[in-house]
This record gives structure tokens, sequence and C-alpha cells, in this order.
């Protein structure tokens, strides 16, 4: 009967151990669950403080063709387009290639940046291209040096000829079905 007991205690011995390891695997999983239940109710508190508008999630989730479409618009946000002035007889940009214009317009753009010390380092031409109707648009190297030209191109065409203007971007709408009168 001794020797039932004893088997019986190491029986019990191996089975209490056996417990209290499932019992350590259940209380870690339990911490585990509580947090993660804890981090999503802090989300969505978060998600309900920070609720983005219809817009901001349109533009999240643009479609990859319109990529192409931001970028020629991040492009075209840096241009400039210089044409000869109506009243001028003679384009004196004829003549030059496509660096020599990006020279001149660098010129004329450090000569006007003496007087105004803030934009010398700041506004750059970094490419220009010749149209066929004898313009040329110029790039420049960021947005900000492109509006920045355009509000001083007075003193721009003083500097880089009298016979250029810089002229006014323009933005062609269609709108289809709108009633221009009043019943």
């Amino acid at each position: 009967m001794r020797l039932t007991r004893q088997c019986t205690s190491n029986d019990l011995s191996s089975t209490i151990e056996s417990i209290k390891g499932d019992m350590s695997k259940i209380v870690k999983e339990l911490h585990t669950m509580t947090t993660r239940i804890e981090n999503q109710g802090e989300f969505q508190a978060h998600a309900k403080c920070t609720s983005t508008t219809h817009t901001d999630a349109l533009n999240r989730q643009l479609p990859t063709s319109n990529a192409s479409t931001g970028a020629r618009s991040h492009a075209r946000n840096r241009q400039v387009l210089v044409d000869k002035a109506l009243d001028a007889t003679v384009n004196c940009l004829d003549s030059l290639n496509e660096g020599k214009l990006v020279e001149k317009a660098n010129e004329a753009i450090t000569k006007m940046t003496r007087k105004d010390m803030q934009h010398q380092t700041e506004v750059k031409v970094i490419g220009a291209k010749k149209l066929q109707n004898r313009g040329v648009i110029y790039e420049l190297n960021n947005p900000e040096a492109a509006i920045w030209l355009c509000k001083e191109k007075v003193d721009f065409t003083k500097h880089f000829g009298k016979s250029s203007v810089i002229k006014d971007k323009t933005v062609s709408v269609i709108a289809e079905y709108v009633p221009i009168a009043q019943p």
C-alpha cells in the first residue's frame, strides 16, 4: 500500500507542476489579450479625434495613373513663360540656344537679387524650352521661385530685355450643364 501512495504522490507532484505551467501560459495570454484590447481602444479613440476628410481619404488612395498627372502638375508649377512683348518688332531670344537662354535668365535674376538678398541663392533657372511660337518656357528650381519671379516680372524684364514679357498662367475650364440664366 505504501508503494501506491508513493506513486500517487509522484504523479500528483508532476500533475501540479504541469498545471502551474499551464496556468503561467494562460496568465501570459490574458495579459497579451488585455494589452491588445487597450491598444485597440486607444486607436479607436485616436481615430475619432483625428478623423480625416473625404478629400484626404481620396487623395491618399489615388490610382497610380494619377501619379504622372501629379508630376506634370508639379513640373508646371515650376515653369514661367517668357514671350516677345506685343509692341516689340524683333524677338532677341530667337538667336539664342536653350543653354544661352538659361544663362541669360540666371544673369537677370542675379541682377535682381542684388537688391533683394533674400532670394539670391534660392532662385535659379535650371532649364529652358523654345516653343514654336518663339516663346520660351523656363523651368526654375522650385515652385516658390516661379511664384516669386512672376511677382517680380517687371524687374525681371528690365534686366532680361525690355522686348520680353512674362506671361500669366491661364487655366481653361469646361463646365457642362451649368445654367447661365435664371428661369
